[in-house]
């Protein structure tokens, strides 16, 4: 099935991945039901420092409850890469961010790697 429209937009600033420890790390913020939401990222895998790297913007999908956005997001298998500027990742509750690289930036390919994102307030 086709995703929901967005409900809601995500920004994404991670820092280097010695700030936060083995495989990477940073914070972000969610627009979702009229309220900004903070949260944690971290990075796992091997490529994990890999997602140190990322710094974008872009839509939130298929979110109907706040309590469904924490989680850990792969790379989206049946969303493929657009142009080497968006990520598609999705969360096991299938909720799925549409990152955007900012214009002169390219997203990384996170292949088997992951990102944790916990809610922070």
């Amino acid at each position: 099935p086709a995703p929901l429209p967005a409900a809601g937009t995500v920004e994404i600033n991670t820092g280097p991945a010695a700030d936060i420890g083995t495989g990477g790390g940073g914070t972000g913020t969610l627009y979702f039901g009229g309220a900004a939401h903070r949260f944690a990222i971290g990075g796992l895998g091997v490529q994990g420092s890999a997602v140190a790297a990322i710094e974008a913007r872009g839509e939130v999908r298929n979110l109907t409850a706040l309590a469904a956005f924490p989680g850990r997001y792969r790379q989206a298998a049946d969303q493929p890469p657009e142009d080497g500027h968006t990520l598609w990742l999705s969360n096991g509750t299938g909720v799925l961010l549409r990152l955007q690289a900012p214009s002169l930036g390219r997203m990384p390919q996170l292949d088997g790697d992951a990102l944790d994102i916990t809610l922070t307030e």
